[in-house]
């Protein structure tokens, strides 16, 4: 999106466009991000347990976007878009790997949903 920003320069349509998209993505990135803690908090300690993942991916947020600048003023657009394209390919796919891969929680079953 913001890569074929730079690329073609000032143009509205695309501008629109790539907010829209970045938008749309962000939102179903928060959305998986959801159902990993969803899936991985268990019921006695959700919200402890969700209150630390919570705070865990917001500090990993700011402290990755101070390098960011960094990495802009040392490259061209095109290129820092790219690299920040593919690191967040690689932890959506990281994330939908974890998800995958999570047990089943014993909270789903109806005979235990009974005796708590």
């Amino acid at each position: 999106g913001y890569w074929m920003q730079a690329v073609c320069g000032k143009s509205y349509a695309i501008l629109y466009c790539t907010a829209a998209f970045t938008n749309f993505t962000g939102g179903c990135a928060m959305t998986a991000f959801t159902l990993c803690l969803w899936k991985t908090c268990s019921k006695e300690y959700a919200a402890v347990q969700y209150a630390l993942l919570w705070s865990v991916f917001t500090f990993n947020t700011y402290l990755l976007s101070c390098y960011g600048g960094f990495l802009a003023a040392s490259c061209s657009w095109e290129l820092f878009f790219q690299i920040v394209s593919g690191i967040g390919i690689v932890s959506s796919l990281l994330l939908l790997c974890v998800v995958h891969y999570l047990p089943q929680k014993a909270a789903l079953d109806p005979a235990r949903e009974n005796r708590l």
